[in-house]
């Protein structure tokens, strides 16, 4: 299973999807990750700071799942951004 996904062709990009979005989105990033590193997340945080409809939210002391390694601030910035959405339609 790891090597199909190592091996695969890849995806369409990021830059390329991100344009056609016009739903509300909700970014969470490990600050601690080790394969995409929160380095790599400008264009997410760009986007964030061009648009109302998109929040960027590091996870501190968090790495590549930081819904597994701290749940309870991921479900608690899933929850807050939920209810704003509830309140802003």
């Amino acid at each position: 299973m790891i090597a199909a996904i190592l091996t695969a062709p890849p995806g369409p990009k990021p830059e390329d999807l991100l344009p056609h979005i016009s739903q509300p989105l909700l970014v969470l990033w490990g600050e601690a990750d080790p394969w995409t590193p929160i380095t790599g997340a400008t264009l997410y945080r760009e986007l964030a700071a061009q648009s109302e409809q998109v929040q960027f939210v590091p996870i501190p002391n968090a790495g590549h799942c930081p819904h597994d390694e701290c749940p309870e601030r991921v479900n608690t910035q899933i929850i807050d951004w939920l209810n704003s959405q509830v309140q802003d339609s």
